[in-house]
């Protein structure tokens, strides 16, 4: 059997079930991981996440380091190298890209082992993920440069990216003409075990509340809908915004809004389920995992068109989207006004998100890509 070495720094989390604010790269990660399984792969988990594994899974802590007396560019190089040494991947899936995957980008290189990276947001792909790492005009830290320098570094040396949507791949291609580049939808498998019901009661927005999902936005649109309920599952993320904040403290005051907390993984699509439509007021998105949820249980999207990824949304009748944000109002109202139809979301789910299809398309595009 066939190893896979999949770095995830939140991904035990998601497979020991502990309530962490994961994101939705690891969530992701977790389909891809069914997809290889079924195809034979055994996964060979590399994360910074310290906690108990109570799993089957090998998960190797990154934080495990040793110095050669501060060393410690050459102590990661060494350790990453031990690793793949021991385990000889046939390739190695890593979930976002960082400057940090520099280590493992060197040795995979010198060992001749590919490394698959996954582009898990927009933000990625273009000018602002400068602002990631600080740099900007009235940002001068040296530090966040060399940072930077090592994460440009570590994309040169791959040569397989999987971009999300065609923003993402007309932009690698731009950048990076001579790699080897795939646009892939994220996989997900749907849970038939979840209790679907008619009585769908309220608005629901799921995610990590930071600059990105816009919950200045959501303001705007709850207070525009008083005698309908929202309801906002997620937690602050640790570099929450001073407008993200203030926005959280608005929401909190208006009679139509229940917070309801970090939801767990299990209880995501029953939070869903309940729902008359899923509201995402993202700045930017990539391939929102949440989509696939909400119309896994017949729960329509409603989204902008700057975050419905290809138009999907459009394309296949999977809710309502608006070019601004105030329009997301009309399109939450029609929601209410209409009968979703569940079998047609499964149906495109099926056919478009398949773990198994999507994860066979990936090996084989590996194998039969040209100069890798």
């Amino acid at each position: 059997m066939k190893n896979i070495i999949i770095q995830d720094n939140h991904l035990p989390y998601i497979l020991n079930n502990i309530n962490y604010p994961t994101g939705g790269a690891s969530v992701q990660t977790r389909n891809w991981m069914y997809g290889f399984e079924n195809l034979g792969y055994k996964i060979i988990i590399i994360s910074s996440a310290k906690i108990e594994n109570k799993t089957n899974y090998t998960i190797i802590n990154s934080g495990n380091k040793f110095s050669f007396r501060g060393l410690i560019f050459l102590s990661n190089i060494y350790y990453n190298y031990k690793i793949l040494r021991k385990y000889k991947p046939a390739f190695i899936y890593i979930s976002e890209p960082q400057w940090s995957n520099i280590y493992i980008g060197i040795i995979s290189k010198l060992l001749n082992i590919k490394i698959i990276q996954r582009i898990s947001n927009d933000n990625i792909a273009d000018e602002r993920i400068k602002l990631k790492f600080g740099i900007g005009k009235n940002k001068k830290n040296k530090f966040s440069r060399i940072k930077y320098i090592f994460y440009r570094i570590y994309l040169l040396l791959i040569k397989i990216i999987l971009c999300q949507n065609e923003y993402q791949l007309k932009l690698f291609k731009e950048k990076y003409p001579n790699k080897n580049l795939m646009k892939i939808y994220n996989p997900f498998l749907i849970n038939n075990a979840v209790v679907l019901t008619e009585k769908r009661s309220y608005v629901a927005w799921l995610g990590i509340f930071q600059k990105q999902k816009n919950l200045e936005g959501l303001f705007d649109i709850a207070k525009k809908l008083p005698t309908i309920k929202f309801k906002i599952a997620g937690v602050e993320s640790l570099s929450i915004d001073d407008k993200t904040r203030y926005a959280i403290k608005r929401l909190r005051k208006l009679d139509n809004v229940e917070f309801v907390g970090l939801i767990n993984r299990d209880s995501v699509l029953d939070f869903l389920s309940k729902a008359v439509c899923l509201l995402n007021t993202s700045h930017h998105e990539g391939f929102s995992n949440t989509f696939l949820e909400s119309i896994s249980v017949g729960t329509p999207i409603v989204t902008r068109e700057k975050t419905d990824p290809d138009g999907i949304v459009n394309k296949y009748n999977l809710g309502n989207v608006s070019k601004t944000n105030l329009g997301l109002c009309k399109c939450i109202e029609k929601c209410i006004n209409q009968k979703s139809d569940i079998n047609l979301m499964r149906k495109y789910l099926l056919e478009y998100h398949d773990p198994l299809i999507l994860s066979a398309k990936v090996i084989k595009f590996i194998d039969n890509g040209n100069n890798l």
